[in-house]
């Protein structure tokens, strides 16, 4: 997503990351992205988009989280400071102007995000 700013702002589209996280930490987290960034530490938003918090198989210990895991880091990338519900899962939406769901993504597992050409595709519709 740090990359696609652009390709969702030529579209006319406005991007908004919800975490899970203080304000603070949300500000942290959001440094240097193009998208706007809203803080829900009592995860209501979550709750009302009905996604799901995960549990250990799904969060830490699952196969995928593990393999992106060493690809990050081989890649040179590291874990920064964990903020928020640590067991909350992603999600991923595209609504249009009336409020209609164009596209939804619900994760299975903390590593299981949409690609971005997904949503993009949702946009071009």
């Amino acid at each position: 997503m740090r990359g696609a700013g652009r390709e969702f702002e030529r579209r006319g589209a406005r991007v908004a990351l919800v975490t899970p996280a203080t304000p603070e930490e949300t500000r942290e987290f959001c440094s240097g992205l193009r998208f706007s960034c809203l803080s829900d530490p009592s995860r209501e938003a979550y709750r009302a988009f009905g996604i799901r918090r995960g549990g250990l198989g799904s969060v830490v210990l699952h196969p995928e989280n593990l393999r992106r895991g060493m690809r990050a880091l081989a890649e040179g990338h590291r874990q920064g400071r964990t903020a928020g519900d640590v067991w909350q899962l992603p999600g991923a939406f595209v609504i249009d102007r009336e409020g209609r769901f164009r596209y939804a993504h619900y994760a299975r597992r903390s590593s299981d995000n949409p690609p971005v050409r997904e949503l993009l595709a949702a946009l071009d519709g």
